[in-house]
C-alpha cells in the first residue's frame, strides 16, 4: 500500500489508464524481487469511486508436488520435505532452503521447475531426481603412516546412501599397515537427519591396534585406541552459492598401551572427554571456493604415569584444557574455465593458552597432514600455525572422443611451513619447533574410478628448541580404486 502510494505521487492529478497500469506493473515486479515468484497484481473492471482506482493482488499457491524419480530415494519421502509450503502463497526462498538441503545430501541431484496447478491461481512444483549409486566402494594404497607403526598403509572403505529410507548416510573402513610393526584400525559412521533436513544427528566409532617398533623396537611397546563421538549438525543457511552450519560434538577418547616393563613410566595410558561447538562457512562461486571453520573445544583428561614434583610419587594426573581452532581456505581459477590456471591457500591454527592437550587433541606437523617432505607422526604440537600455497598448472585431459576424455592429469606446485610448542603438565614450554618444505605433485585419474597421486617434497629447513634430528621423506605417494 504504501509503495502504491508513493508511485501515485508521481504522476499529475489527472492519470490516464497506461499509466496505472505502470503502477500496477511495478507492484508486480517488486513482489517478485521480494520472492513471490508468480504473484502479480492486477486491475479488474470496476468504475472509479470518488477517485479512487483499487489494484489486486493475486497470491499464487503451491498446489502440487510432482516427482520424476527412479532413484532409490523415496519419492513420498522427498514430497514429505515440502508439505508445509503445500496451498500456502509460493515464498520462492523456501522452496529454495527445501531444494538447497536436498541437494546438500550429496549422492541426490534436483532439477526443478513450475507449471500450471491444479487449483486456480496455482503452481505446481515439477522435481526430476537423478543420483548417484546407493552404494560405493574404494580401496587405496599409501606410505602416508609413520615408520613405527607401519609406512605403508592399505584402506579399504564402504559407504551405503540411505539405508533405512531417510535420507541417512552409514560407512565403514579398514585400515591395515604393513612391515614388522601392524597397525590395524576400523571405524563405522552413521548420519542421519531428524526433523527434517536441516537438523542432523551423528556418530561416529573407531578402534585401532598398534605397535611402535624403530628405536622403541626393543620396549616391545604395543596399544590400543578407542575414540567415540556424537554430533549435531544445524544447517542453518544455505543457497546456490553459500552455506552456513553450526555443529556441536561430543567425544570419548582412550589410549591404552602395553610394554616389557609394564609399567605406567614407560605407557602411560590416557583418557580424553572434549566437548566441541564451531561455526562452518563454505561459498562456491564460478571461480572461487572459500572455506572457514571456527571450533571452541573444551574437555578433560586424565594420564597415568605423572610423576609429581614435590613427593617423587607416580600417580594420576588429571586437568582440564580449552583450545580454539581455525581453518581457513582459498581456491580461485584464473578463468571460468575449469582446466584453467589456480591458486590455492589454506591456513590451519590451533591455540591452547599454553596447556598440555591430549595427544588425540594435539595438531600433527609433519607427514602428509603437515609438512611434506618430513616422515610424518614426529612432532605434535599444543600451540601450532600451518600454512601453505599452492599453483594449480592447467589441467591436461586426453583419451577417448572430442568431447569425452577419460583420462586427466593434475599437477600442482606448493611451498608450506609450520611452527609449534610443545608444553608439559605444569604448563611450561617445553620445546619449539619449525619447518618449511616445498615440492610437486601429480595426480592422473581415469575417470572417476582410479587414481595415483606422486608428491616429491623436499624439506627446506627444519629446526626445535631440542637437538632432535628429524627425518626426511621426499616421495610419497597413494593409489585409489573406486566403484
Amino acid at each position: 500500500m504504501q509503495l502504491a502510494n508513493r508511485l501515485r505521487q508521481k504522476y499529475p492529478a489527472k492519470m490516464r489508464f497506461d499509466q496505472i497500469q505502470e503502477i500496477s506493473d511495478t507492484l508486480t515486479l517488486h513482489l517478485r524481487d521480494a520472492g513471490y515468484k508468480f504473484h502479480y497484481a492486477y486491475i479488474p473492471p470496476q468504475k472509479p469511486h470518488e477517485g479512487n482506482i483499487t489494484i489486486f493482488i493475486a497470491e499464487i499457491v503451491l498446489s502440487d508436488i510432482s516427482v520424476m524419480n527412479d532413484t532409490f530415494y523415496s519419492s513420498d519421502h522427498i514430497q514429505k520435505q515440502f508439505k508445509t509450503l503445500l496451498n500456502e502463497p509460493l515464498y520462492q526462498p523456501r522452496i529454495d532452503r527445501v531444494l538447497h538441503s536436498l541437494k546438500n545430501i550429496g549422492s541426490m541431484n534436483v532439477f526443478a521447475y513450475y507449471s500450471r496447478g491444479s487449483k486456480p491461481n496455482s503452481v505446481r512444483l515439477n522435481l526430476k531426481v537423478s543420483a548417484s549409486e546407493r552404494w560405493n566402494m574404494s580401496v587405496s594404497f599409501d606410505n602416508y603412516g609413520p615408520v613405527e607403526s607401519g609406512g605403508e598403509r592399505g584402506l579399504a572403505q564402504f559407504t551405503m546412501n540411505d539405508p533405512l529410507n531417510r535420507f541417512d548416510r552409514l560407512g565403514l573402513g579398514v585400515l591395515q599397515s604393513y612391515g614388522e610393526e601392524k597397525n590395524q584400525y576400523g571405524y563405522l559412521f552413521y548420519q542421519t537427519p531428524i526433523g527434517n533436513l536441516h537438523h542432523e544427528l551423528g556418530l561416529y566409532l573407531s578402534n585401532s591396534a598398534f605397535e611402535i617398533g624403530g628405536e622403541f623396537a626393543n620396549l616391545e611397546l604395543e596399544g590400543e585406541a578407542s575414540f567415540e563421538e556424537v554430533s549435531y549438525t544445524n544447517y542453518v543457511y544455505y543457497s546456490q552459492y553459500t552455506k552456513h552450519f553450526f555443529e556441536l560434538t561430543y567425544a570419548d577418547k582412550a589410549n591404552d598401551f602395553s610394554s616389557v616393563f609394564e609399567s605406567d613410566d614407560v605407557e602411560p595410558d590416557e583418557s580424553t572427554t572434549v566437548t566441541g561447538i564451531s561455526w562452518n562457512t563454505q561459498y562456491s562461486g564460478k571461480r572461487s571456493y572459500h572455506r572457514f571453520l571456527g571450533r571452541w573445544n573444551s574437555g578433560d583428561f586424565s594420564l597415568n604415569g605423572y610423576v609429581d614434583s614435590e613427593t617423587g610419587d607416580t600417580t594420576v594426573f588429571e586437568s582440564d584444557f580449552d583450545y580454539f581452532n581455525l581453518f581457513y581456505q582459498y581456491y580461485r581459477r584464473f578463468t571460468l574455465a575449469s582446466t584453467a590456471w589456480a591458486l590455492e591457500g589454506e591456513l590451519r591454527a590451533q591455540a591452547s593458552s599454553n596447556t598440555r592437550l591430549p595427544s588425540f587433541e594435539r595438531m600433527s606437523l609433519t607427514g602428509a597432514r603437515g609438512i611434506r617432505g618430513f616422515e610424518a607422526g614426529q612432532f605434535s604440537a599444543d600451540d601450532a600455525v600451518i600454512s601453505s600455497f599452492a599453483l594449480h598448472l592447467p589441467r591436461y585431459q586426453f583419451g577417448g572422443g572430442e568431447t569425452n576424455k577419460p583420462f586427466s592429469i593434475n599437477t600442482q606446485l606448493f611451498v608450506e611451513g609450520a611452527t609449534g610448542a610443545q608444553f608439559d603438565l605444569d604448563g611450561n614450554e617445553v620445546n619449539n619447533a619449525q619447518f618449511i618444505g616445498a615440492g610437486a605433485e601429480l595426480s592422473v585419474f581415469w575417470q572417476q574410478h582410479l587414481g595415483l597421486t606422486v608428491t616429491y617434497a623436499f624439506p627446506v629447513s627444519s629446526s626445535s628448541d631440542l637437538p632432535i634430528e628429524f627425518k626426511e621423506q621426499p616421495l610419497t605417494f597413494s593409489l585409489t580404486a573406486k566403484w
